[in-house]
């Protein structure tokens, strides 16, 4: 009798052990209805500490230089499509455009790819 439940005790374990693993946190690639209200922040190639703060319509870019002096900050309208996850928006006269997934939002700016995180 010790035998038998020790093997379900064991099988059960694996099950669970296997349950466990197999599930992922969908949340990460999922798109949000909406981002106002929200924050992001990541870092270009060359170091630059970039910071997004959205509101209903407008978003505030700041960007700084890698010592934590101010580069530039702008208001800028933007446009989110919840069904693509697509975000457009100026910085300076520069139209930028980025897709946001989860908690990431990838934005394309001249040559390079930025990877912004949500606070």
């Amino acid at each position: 009798m010790k035998t038998l439940r020790f093997i379900g005790m064991a099988l059960l374990a694996i099950v669970l052990c296997v349950n466990f693993s197999a599930c992922s946190d969908d949340d990460e690639d999922s798109l949000p209805s909406s981002i106002a209200g929200t924050e992001w922040t990541g870092t270009d190639p060359y170091g630059y500490i970039i910071n997004v703060t959205v509101g209903t319509s407008t978003c505030e870019i700041e960007v700084n230089k890698p010592d934590g002096s101010n580069y530039y900050t702008g208001t800028s309208s933007y446009t989110y499509d919840p069904s693509t996850g697509w975000i457009t928006a100026e910085y300076g006269s520069t139209p930028i455009r980025g897709q946001v997934k989860g908690n990431t939002m990838t934005v394309s700016y001249d040559d390079y790819t930025i990877t912004l995180k949500k606070k």
